[in-house]
């Protein structure tokens, strides 16, 4: 009886450490540990080197919404490399310059997007730009968009947003950045039927004011699908195309 008790004994501690090499795949030095499946995750839905910038905050929310085992939507749909066409729409828009891509998990009713834009190199233009999106159909917003820039190993949270009708915008003012420059917002969703998700990052082409930056209006047809500018904003920005996703219940 002694053997069975020790052999189980030695059963038990080898799957625990199974388990707990498993858990501990990845930790970042916010002391965030990451399973494979977790870190597969955000690499999936932001980049792989975004697991760095992970926090205890961010990590409590996609596992009380269970979408670390669903899975990410980020299929290819539609890549033109030079359109300015703002109807050309996909999951991902690609340019000599930028790289836009939409990314989403879902739980059922309950989504979470990320819209994010890689910089290729550093901008001539460093003004202000913005990046938003269109709620089209039966689609609720249930948190405050969030939006962060990250550049040589810092990261910098914008505020400046603008709602309007179904959609909203924020300013990001670009940085002098030593490595490649990228744009996160993120915002989580419900669905209640059938809906289309717009987003659009938009570059100023010359430098300009806050205050023009948010001269835009939200709606279908406008830049990137998103924005209508007018005022002084207006012939400003660089009609960069968007991306969408569909999404039903």
């Amino acid at each position: 009886m002694k053997q069975v008790v020790k052999v189980l004994f030695v059963l038990l501690s080898v799957i625990s450490l199974n388990v707990y090499a498993d858990e501990a795949f990845y930790t970042n030095d916010n002391g965030v540990s990451l399973t494979e499946q977790e870190y597969n995750f955000f690499t999936n839905m932001y980049w792989d080197g975004f697991q760095e910038y992970v926090d205890n905050t961010l990590y409590n929310k996609y596992a009380s919404m269970g979408l670390y085992d669903k899975e990410v939507h980020i299929t290819v749909n539609d890549i033109a490399s030079t359109s300015n066409s703002s109807q050309n729409y996909g999951l991902i828009h690609e340019t000599t310059a930028k790289k836009l891509q939409l990314s989403y998990g879902c739980n059922g009713v309950y989504c979470t997007m990320v819209t994010s834009l890689q910089w290729k190199g550093t901008p001539t233009i460093r003004s202000y730009d913005v990046i938003g999106s269109l709620l089209d159909g039966n689609l609720n917003r249930l948190s405050t968009p969030m939006t962060k820039l990250y550049w040589s190993g810092s990261t910098i949270t914008y505020t400046d947003r603008v709602y309007s009708g179904d959609g909203y915008g924020c300013t990001v003012l670009l940085q002098n950045s030593s490595t490649n420059m990228r744009i996160v917002q993120d915002v989580d969703l419900e669905i209640t039927g059938n809906g289309i998700f717009f987003s659009s990052y938009q570059h100023a082409t010359s430098n300009i004011t806050l205050e023009t930056s948010k001269k835009y209006t939200v709606r279908f047809g406008g830049y990137g699908g998103v924005f209508a500018f007018y005022g002084s904003a207006v012939g400003i920005y660089d009609h960069m195309a968007g991306v969408d996703a569909e999404l039903s219940l």
